[in-house]
């Protein structure tokens, strides 16, 4: 007995050792380590709604009675990131004691947590904001927490609008755009499978100093491509002199940080004014043609047996201004963005009304796997893929000469029969060949 209880003893203590290392901190992989952080971040928020609605219970204040479904959804929602975490697990092989994981230099943990914490910035800047805004109230007396917001949010958000930056892009910073495109390939080649780029257009671009508009498809339902493609070593080799003003939607500047973080990243608002502004000044622009509007079909590119590519080609105003300004235009493909994130609530129809009647879709809810708020990689995600194309000289205006309603109509379809061409010739090697393209005005 004593021998069995000796053999039995050392088969659990084996058996312990061989496994204790499951949960050491820095193992199980990328995914695993996001997936729990999110997870451990909503149960943690749950705990602080929780609270919350206990202090108006005991207080008998029945008009907070409607906290206590977000706070269930939040619940159920930190069950099951953590538990879905687990699948995404990985263990070192050869390693079963974890000194690996333990002996591993803090720079290799910053590194992950620092690009962990770039990717939240990059994907959920609305979660920092609601988080901003709400906190103080959820741990403050309310007299308090409205001090903060009127003295110290709102000044800092009307100070950053002075001088109309989203105009005359006054808050661009070289050193944040620089970090944003190095942080951009590290996320991407740590999280999402890597970056790649094709490049047909560089022997013509800038050809007798033209100017260029850089047109970006699709407009997925957070392409933060089009602010990054023209920042990355592919696109600087292969068009030193090229430095596009990104135009984007103008309901970002009125958003406190995400109007920052868009500032500074050289962003200005899609207006006919700013549009000229900068062809003006810095002799080429990049923006997304179909607009949001691409956001209310992006849901058709995840159709399980018929998916398809849908671009929106109502809007010309891009094409009058390049014929007005004289510049080229580029037509630029990213394939893979539209399959990094999908719209938790598909309410086509609903969508589209909401974004003809307020600029923008509603219901908008960005969601990855197990519905966190990244573009996780997941089972048909496809790394992202950048195409610039040829560019399409305009037809010359002579000065003084009116710009028809006809060859607006002409350079437009020209310009979308080169898109649909250069989609064609690039769909295959970039696992698109299921995808049929669609151009709806």
């Amino acid at each position: 007995p004593k021998e069995a209880s000796s053999s039995w003893s050392s088969v659990i203590t084996d058996q312990f050792d061989s496994n204790w290392s499951f949960w050491q901190p820095g193992r199980g992989g990328t995914v695993f380590i996001v997936t729990q952080v999110f997870g451990w971040f909503f149960f943690a928020t749950s705990l602080l709604l929780l609270a919350w609605v206990g202090k108006f219970a005991v207080r008998a204040v029945k008009t907070h009675r409607s906290l206590a479904l977000p706070t269930a959804a939040v619940m159920i929602a930190a069950q099951l990131v953590i538990a879905g975490s687990l699948t995404f697990f990985k263990d070192a092989q050869g390693d079963p004691k974890g000194q690996g994981a333990l002996g591993a230099s803090w720079k290799l943990r910053l590194d992950l947590a620092s690009e962990a914490s770039t990717m939240f910035l990059f994907y959920c800047p609305h979660y920092i904001i609601i988080s901003a805004l709400l906190i103080p109230y959820l741990v403050l007396p309310v007299s308090w927490a409205s001090s903060i917001m009127m003295g110290f949010h709102l000044p800092l958000y009307l100070l950053g609008s002075l001088g109309q930056p989203q105009t005359t892009g006054a808050r661009e910073y070289p050193a944040f755009r620089s970090w944003l495109a190095e942080s951009f390939v590290k996320i991407h080649d740590r999280f999402l499978g890597g970056v790649s780029y094709t490049i047909e257009g560089r022997r013509s671009a800038r050809r007798g100093g033209r100017k260029l508009v850089f047109a970006y498809h699709p407009h997925a339902l957070y392409p933060l491509g089009v602010v990054v493609f023209h920042l990355l070593p592919a696109f600087r080799d292969a068009f030193p002199a090229v430095d596009p003003v990104t135009l984007v939607a103008s309901v970002i500047f009125r958003l406190p940080f995400m109007s920052d973080l868009a500032l500074w990243a050289g962003c200005r608002e899609v207006t006919a004014t700013t549009f000229r502004r900068a062809l003006r000044e810095r002799g080429s622009v990049a923006l997304v043609p179909g607009g949001q509007a691409e956001i209310c079909v992006a849901p058709r590119a995840h159709h399980p047996t018929r998916p398809e590519l849908v671009l929106n080609t109502r809007h010309k105003g891009f094409v009058k201004i390049a014929l007005e300004q004289q510049a080229d235009l580029v037509p630029v493909l990213c394939f893979g963005e539209i399959y990094q994130l999908r719209n938790g609530i598909s309410l086509p129809r609903l969508q589209a009304w909401t974004y003809r009647k307020f600029g923008f879709p509603v219901p908008f809810l960005p969601v990855g796997r197990f519905f966190v708020p990244l573009p996780l990689p997941r089972e048909g995600g496809r790394a992202l893929h950048f195409v610039v194309g040829e560019p399409l000289r305009v037809p010359e205006i002579a000065e003084g000469e009116a710009i028809t309603r006809e060859l607006v109509e002409a350079t437009h379809a020209e310009y979308y029969a080169r898109v649909a061409d250069l989609y064609h010739s690039h769909k295959d090697a970039a696992g698109y060949e299921n995808v049929q393209l669609k151009l709806e005005s």
